[in-house]
């Protein structure tokens, strides 16, 4: 299996349990202030079994926390997972395998207070290395969606279908390894794409024409994001080989001007890229968190700490202080927030956990994974 077939795998199975909430759909208040978190959680079958799936909803105080989708559905067990926000704030899209007789999941869309569970998507099935449908991303507008269909061996195909289901098609982006992706305006979508040899960031409209280079900095890119102003992107790259090391940079919208953040530096980890790499903006584009991971010996585990960097390069701040491995910081959409999961060395648990964007009160939030703000 590759490199990139084993991270889109990784990106499909990763769930983490937890005990279950109230299962009946409730929507919540917006006259409590705290930003609120959907993410993918489970259910408690007894004291020693957990449930993988389900889609909830909490505030980051801890309160309102409410179930969205049951772990039953047509008489069996399903799995819900990764809960994406339409930006109108009104919808989630998620993954689901409920009405399906097999392992390979579809895309739904549920209304915000759990009402109106619709299937969205037909994937088709693919045979025994079918990795699956990788998490969606709206369009600016809410109007439509996209995904990755990953297969080992076979380039990540890029589908786009409107939010009611209607128009699915499959972008002709060329028999080429396809990843990271997200949609810059509602008509283009930038994609990371293997072409010439290295990893690269690339656009390409709705309708899979127009296919063009954004960024190819020389290095392999592995993630890539436009600041909330569209003004700027911030994306990962570094070198292959023995050496993996990422490092964090900043360019302008059209590539130009391209800024190194970080300089890390580090050693192949049992396939682990080790430095700079999963990363996100602040509301007002001001600033990035991102992950570090520091590599150890090869027989102990390498820590992964959050930090907060201006986007001008200055005033890089640790945010977390517990020991363990993190991932996927993520800014609320007030800004005072950082939410991030752990894998529980520091937290007792495994699952959610938040930060106050100056480093202050990192606490655990809850048991769970596949987390995004509400708008």
């Amino acid at each position: 299996m590759s490199k990139d077939s084993k991270t889109f795998a990784c990106l499909v199975g990763l769930v983490v349990a937890m005990f279950a909430p109230p299962s009946t759909p409730q929507s919540i208040g917006e006259d409590i202030k705290s930003p609120v978190l959907a993410f993918t959680c489970s259910q408690a079958i007894s004291l020693f079994e957990r449930r993988v799936g389900g889609i909830c909803t909490i505030r980051a105080d801890g309160s309102d926390l409410h179930r969205l989708t049951d772990t039953q559905a047509n008489g069996k067990p399903v799995t819900d997972m990764q809960p994406v926000w339409s930006p109108d704030g009104k919808r989630i899209a998620f993954l689901s395998n409920r009405d399906r007789d097999d392992s390979f999941f579809d895309l739904y869309v549920i209304h915000a207070d759990g009402s109106s569970i619709r299937r969205i998507t037909h994937t088709p099935r693919s045979g025994s290395e079918h990795i699956g449908t990788l998490p969606p991303r709206w369009s600016t507008d809410s109007k439509r969606l996209a995904f990755i269909e990953a297969a080992v061996g076979k380039p990540g195909n890029l589908w786009v279908v409107n939010a009611d289901g209607s128009n699915q098609r499959k972008l002709a982006l060329g028999a080429l390894p396809n990843s990271v992706f997200e949609w810059v305006s509602p008509d283009t979508i930038a994609f990371i794409s293997e072409r010439d040899g290295k990893w690269a960031v690339f656009a390409v409209d709705p309708t899979g024409s127009n296919i063009r280079p954004v960024m190819n900095y020389g290095r392999w890119i592995t993630s890539a994001s436009w600041s909330p102003d569209k003004k700027r992107i911030a994306f990962s790259a570094g070198d292959s080989g023995i050496i993996l090391y990422d490092n964090l940079y900043v360019a302008e919208a059209d590539g130009s001007n391209v800024l190194q953040l970080t300089n890390e530096r580090g050693q192949n980890r049992l396939e682990h890229r080790v430095g700079a790499q999963s990363f996100a903006w602040s509301p007002d584009s001001k600033e990035i968190a991102f992950t570090v991971t520091h590599p150890l010996a090869m027989n102990r585990a390498d820590p992964v700490s959050i930090y907060v960097i201006n986007a001008d390069g200055t005033g890089k701040r640790l945010v977390t202080t517990n020991a363990g491995a993190f991932s996927y910081p993520s800014w609320s959409p007030d800004g005072k927030y950082i939410a991030f999961h752990s894998d529980g060395e520091g937290h007792q648990r495994a699952g959610i956990c938040v930060v106050n964007s100056d480093g202050s009160n990192e606490r655990f939030l809850i048991e769970g994974t596949g987390f995004m703000w509400k708008p």
